[in-house]
């Protein structure tokens, strides 16, 4: 129990330390471009500087709470950064004359700024985008095939966090997932484009200190399409569990199509050349009674279709031969013995020879 307790904590301090190494790093950074930062000039000095202001506190929640997922850590990032800058609004003579103050104006600030609105969030989502870079980087995804023999089949599908899906709320008693998949991120390629596009466009309104109207419009535009994409792309979910093959997709109208997997006849997958490349493609699940559903831009078809198939003969395929072995009539084995007359083999309960026809029964066996 012990060692199960250290080796659960002992991540979790490394987490935190690394989160604090990185927050006192980015106020070192944040400190050098506020006092030393006047060859950027006054505009882009205090952008940088309320980014990096942003990300320090995003990883000082990062800090306090490893464990939560990546949103929910920038959600509370981004509240407080605002709830920070619109307190600026409210002045009182206490709070006013800590504003005046070095620390004060550099954790508090000193006037409110709709700008700076914007700058929080480019400051969060940085942080954010390094995490999700460097843990791409340092946890590669397992692989299905690699773990066939252990009947524990796990595909990259990217989902982290605790938070109880569409499938886990399905799940049978006793039942559980051994195989999941979800929608490929190549979903996410053109409105990752677009929202780029729209946050630069924001960004140099920013900088060259144009009208509110041309700031906030790109930054709500970028939003909107960066929600609508990141909701498709979490909205679909495959699963295969030790009985059951659930599909899901859609958010707002769903499809879904759960089978017994003794009632999957055909799993097939159709990819292009770009799909094979990229590991994504077609799924298409017949089952009996003429049930075909299609599901598209999933990721890792193929390796989804192999744990459906192992999983099946897992199931069903040694019971059904163990079952038969059972379930066999034995005959049991025909005592013999040889005729004392003519020394042929006949049965041990013969009264008659059937070779010479002697009475044998009175010849004890």
């Amino acid at each position: 129990m012990s060692n199960e307790r250290h080796s659960d904590v002992r991540p979790r301090i490394y987490a935190r330390l690394v989160y604090v190494g990185l927050a006192l790093g980015t106020i070192a950074l944040g400190l050098t471009v506020h006092f030393h930062g006047d060859a950027l000039g006054p505009a882009p000095r205090d952008v940088i500087g309320d980014a990096l202001w942003a990300a320090m506190i995003t990883w000082w929640i990062s800090a306090i709470a490893p464990d939560r997922s990546l949103g929910a850590r920038g959600i509370v990032a981004i509240a407080i950064c605002f709830a920070v800058e619109f307190s600026q609004l409210y002045h009182t003579g206490t709070l006013d004359s800590l504003r005046d103050t070095t620390i004060g104006r550099l954790t508090l600030g000193s006037g409110f700024d709709p700008r700076d609105l914007l700058a929080y969030a480019i400051g969060v989502l940085a942080a954010a985008a390094c995490e999700r870079i460097v843990r791409s980087r340092t946890v590669p995804n397992t692989h299905l095939l690699d773990r066939l023999t252990g009947r524990s089949y796990d595909l990259p599908s990217n989902r982290t966090g605790a938070v109880m899906g569409y499938i886990e709320s399905q799940l049978l008693p006793n039942e559980r997932i051994v195989a999941r998949t979800a929608r490929s991120r190549i979903v996410l390629v053109f409105p990752t484009l677009l929202v780029l596009l729209f946050v630069a466009a924001g960004v140099v309104a920013l900088i060259t200190q144009q009208a509110p109207g041309l700031i906030f419009v790109p930054l709500l535009l970028a939003v909107a399409i960066g929600g609508i994409a990141w909701m498709v792309y979490r909205s679909a979910d495959f699963a295969v569990t030790t009985s059951r093959l659930i599909l899901k997709q859609g958010l707002i109208s769903r499809r879904t199509l759960e089978l017994q997997l003794n009632k999957v006849e055909a799993v097939n997958v159709d990819q292009s050349l770009f799909g094979r490349m990229l590991g994504y493609g077609t799924l298409q699940v017949s089952g009996t009674g003429g049930t075909k559903e299609i599901f598209s831009i999933v990721n890792h078809p193929d390796a989804f279709r192999t744990a459906v198939q192992a999983q099946i003969n897992a199931i069903y395929t040694p019971a059904a031969y163990q079952q038969s072995a059972i379930d066999a009539p034995q005959t049991p084995a025909r005592a013999e013995r040889q005729c004392p007359y003519c020394a042929e083999t006949i049965l041990a309960a013969a009264k008659i020879c059937r070779f010479c026809n002697r009475d044998v029964s009175a010849v004890p066996v």
